[in-house]
């Protein structure tokens, strides 16, 4: 009767561990997917939204406006992701293609993002892409 309740102890909170797991998972998917259709709509103030308060790289936060108005994002694709939900991060490198109106040239960038899980959501710590 003891081994079959440790063992229902055991169970149950390994079950409870991977269901927080699948729920942050779940919930990165809904904020990445939110991130990425702000830069998709050229809506760069509602993306630096999704930045970390302890982002290092706040400066970068949100450059001029006027030049991310000449920014058109053509592609946003995600090309490896490493996830460490003990940790509460998410590195990911994005491959985003587009185009400075000013210029007409494609470009892609390789966006190296590191998220973080911080006041209950899923933070960029790393700052918006660097177009040129």
């Amino acid at each position: 009767m003891i081994k079959k309740n440790l063992f229902l102890c055991v169970l149950m909170f390994f079950g409870c561990a991977t269901l927080t797991d699948l729920r942050l998972s779940e919930e990165f998917d809904t904020v990445t997917d939110s991130y990425e259709s702000a830069l998709s709509w050229e809506e760069f103030e509602m993306a630096s939204s999704f930045m970390s308060k302890q982002n290092p790289k706040k400066e970068r936060a949100l450059p001029d406006k006027k030049f991310f108005k000449k920014i058109k994002i053509i592609s946003y694709e995600v090309q490896n992701r490493k996830m460490n939900i003990k940790k509460l991060m998410v590195e990911q490198t994005v491959e985003i293609t587009y185009y400075n109106t000013d210029y007409m040239i494609e470009k892609v960038v390789d966006d190296n993002q590191i998220w973080i899980y911080e006041d209950n959501s899923w933070r960029l710590s790393t700052g918006l892409p660097v177009f040129e």
